[in-house]
């Protein structure tokens, strides 16, 4: 019986192409991306110069201190993710900006939202959402915010199925009308107590003036006391001299 012998580079190319056969085999565990669904939660709301709302408190802001009576609606979009970590769950950016990004978009602030209008809208890539008040005014007044997609489509609740949203109503009042402090009024109070400082130094000056004038005024008279005795002290001395020319 003759036996064929396969040529050695032949060989070498059946040996390399089972060696990879054998590789491909072996089980890879593949990297697993976390999945997130849309969080949203409002955590405070502060008027511009003026005290600061969170939730658990008085339901109260005030009026900003600027121009335009500013009031910030501040977001958190952190959730849970289902390998349990705290991810980012919707990403902030302007329209046209997502590109292959998902759960992207922008955020919504809507004050006193009436079916699908408002009285005021505010959209914008960002978790703070400032609102001009100045043609609002004082009142009770809604802060609604939502987020829309890069398709700028409502974002929807997973477990409800409908837009997501959080949404809070406060009491918006009149600088200072909610108890807090403003800038302005620490700065007066600030310039107040320096302007006390001031008279303060003033007044021990002036203290100081007068303290000085008393004992000038007092040590005047001692300075003329001392004049005329060394003058009484000299004509006593030339009397001495005359009555010593006389009996000479």
């Amino acid at each position: 019986m003759k036996h064929s012998l396969l040529p050695a580079g032949v060989g070498l190319f059946v040996f390399a192409a089972w060696l990879s056969s054998a590789c491909s085999d072996d089980s890879t565990t593949p990297v697993k991306t976390p999945k997130v669904r849309p969080t949203l939660e409002i955590t405070a709301i502060e008027s511009v110069g003026g005290p600061r709302w969170e939730p658990g408190q008085d339901k109260c802001v005030e009026l900003g201190r600027d121009p335009d009576q500013t009031i910030v609606t501040t977001i958190d979009l952190t959730g849970i993710a289902d390998t349990g970590e705290s991810l980012a769950s919707f990403t902030l950016r302007p329209p046209g900006t997502c590109g292959s990004v998902r759960q992207c978009g922008t955020a919504v602030l809507r004050i006193d939202p009436n079916g699908e209008s408002e009285a005021l809208r505010v959209q914008a890539a960002q978790s703070a959402l400032a609102a001009a008040f100045e043609k609002l005014g004082p009142g009770s007044h809604t802060f609604r915010v939502e987020l829309r997609s890069a398709a700028d489509q409502p974002v929807m609740d997973v477990e409800t199925g409908a837009p997501l949203f959080r949404e809070v109503t406060l009491e918006v009042k009149e600088p200072g009308g909610c108890g807090g402090t403003s800038d302005a009024g620490n700065d007066a109070s600030d310039a107040s107590d320096a302007d006390a400082a001031d008279a303060a130094d003033a007044g021990d000056a002036s203290d100081a003036s007068d303290a000085s004038d008393a004992n000038d005024a007092a040590d005047a008279p001692d300075a003329s006391d001392a004049s005329d005795a060394s003058d009484a002290a000299s004509d006593a001395t030339d009397d001495g001299d005359a009555t010593a020319d006389s009996a000479g």
